[in-house]
């Protein structure tokens, strides 16, 4: 049968001698705020587990004390606008060298054509491409990024594709700097956008091949720096397409270290530290949107006895039995997780406590000997009081449901 109080409702479970657990007489409705430890009692000169509660003062605290070894979503995202950020400004270093480079050959080269305007041109590539060094950490950030770097990448080939015409064309020294922009698309962006910054490239030689200024035979070192930049733009695609596998793989193992952090491995529920991270994180949610909030923590009766008289492996899979019930009954947006050796708790976000209470109920009864086993499992719930609205009374009040639940 199922039985319920204000703060608890379980399935009554009996003693190896065959009677029901009775209420505690004299038992009060309410409890004092302090931690619930490991409580057992002797049934037929066995020493019977009749439940594991969570120290309150060291799973909580004031403030979730205890720290717990956690990849957040918010640590991990800023890991990685680290690394983009860096790779950025190295990519616009790579730019800004290009422009200095320009700058040197034309200080060693003075007699040369157009050189106040190769001056200038150099000049503000030079400028940009640092200053743009400065806005790395803005411009990674940025949802389109990758535009934004291909678009400089390109602006920059075009700027040195004018210089290269002004100098004279395909003799200029200026042609091997062609290179800078495809390599440094193949750093930072993905195969495409090597692609395009490579095609943009020949493009442009081609280009300033059919406004050579100066007559000459072109066929030999049109073809050689053709061939060089086609050449790049190839190894550079590959590099590009091997290291997006890369990222992709470092990815998937650091979400899959994240998931292992926070998951307890035997019943797929959230482990004691990330479960009381989510916790705070939803009474702060809820005292900012002023929404009910309420938690149900569930306990295996008498599981040191089943334990004891099925084995380990036995008591292993009923822990896993009822962590996957919990989890296929409860609602999307809840939070299951596993706070101690045989309790479990859920978090019930936006819902007040008559809601709960059925909540629970049904989860009861789908608790009631799972697959079969010969176990059966007591619920206590409450709801955050608004008096108190803190980690360590709403679990306070659940683990004393709980107790009650227990005892009637």
């Amino acid at each position: 049968m199922v039985s319920r109080s204000r703060f608890g409702l379980a399935l009554t479970c009996p003693t190896p001698d065959g009677r029901d657990t009775a209420p505690v007489p004299g038992s009060s409705p309410r409890f004092p705020h302090c931690a619930l430890k490991r409580c057992s009692t002797r049934v037929d000169k066995h020493h019977v587990d009749t439940g594991q509660g969570v120290d309150l003062e060291q799973a909580c605290g004031p403030e979730l004390s205890r720290d717990y070894p956690k990849l957040s979503e918010q640590a991990l995202s800023e890991q990685r606008l680290g690394y983009w950020k860096s790779t950025v400004r190295l990519g616009l270093l790579l730019l800004a060298g290009e422009s200095i480079a320009v700058l040197l050959y034309l200080l060693f080269e003075p007699n040369g054509l157009h050189r106040p305007v190769l001056t200038a041109i150099a000049s503000f590539d030079a400028v940009v491409a640092l200053g743009s060094c400065f806005l790395a950490s803005r411009i990674a950030a940025l949802t389109w990024y990758c535009e934004w770097v291909l678009g400089a990448a390109v602006f920059a080939g075009a700027a040195l594709a004018v210089c290269i015409h002004l100098d004279g064309g395909l003799g200029s020294p200026l042609v091997f700097l062609m290179v800078l922009p495809i390599a440094s698309t193949a750093l930072l962006l993905p195969p495409w956008a090597v692609v395009a910054c490579g095609t943009a490239a020949l493009t442009a030689l081609g280009i300033v091949a059919v406004t050579e200024p100066l007559p000459r035979r072109l066929g030999g070192s049109l073809w050689i720096a053709f061939a060089t930049l086609l050449g790049l733009t190839i190894v550079g695609t590959g590099w590009a397409i091997s290291r997006v596998r890369l990222e992709e793989g470092t990815d998937r193992l650091v979400d899959e270290l994240a998931y292992r952090a926070e998951t307890d491995a035997l019943t797929g529920c959230l482990n004691h530290g990330a479960f009381f991270e989510r916790l705070k994180s939803e009474v702060d949610r809820t005292l900012r949107h002023q929404e009910p909030l309420s938690l149900f923590v569930a306990d295996v009766d008498l599981f040191k006895a089943y334990n004891d008289a099925h084995g380990h492996l036995a008591g292993d899979r009923a822990l896993s039995v009822v962590g996957s019930v919990l989890r296929t009954t409860s609602r999307s947006f809840d939070v299951v997780g596993r706070v101690g050796g045989d309790e479990f708790a859920v978090i019930l976000p936006a819902t007040p406590h008559s809601q709960a209470a059925q909540i629970a109920d049904r989860m009861a009864k789908a608790l009631e000997r799972p697959s079969g086993m010969e176990v059966t499992t007591s619920i206590g719930f409450a709801t955050l009081d608004p008096g108190e609205p803190t980690v360590k009374r709403l679990f306070s009040d659940a683990d004393s449901g709980l107790y009650r639940a227990k005892v009637s």
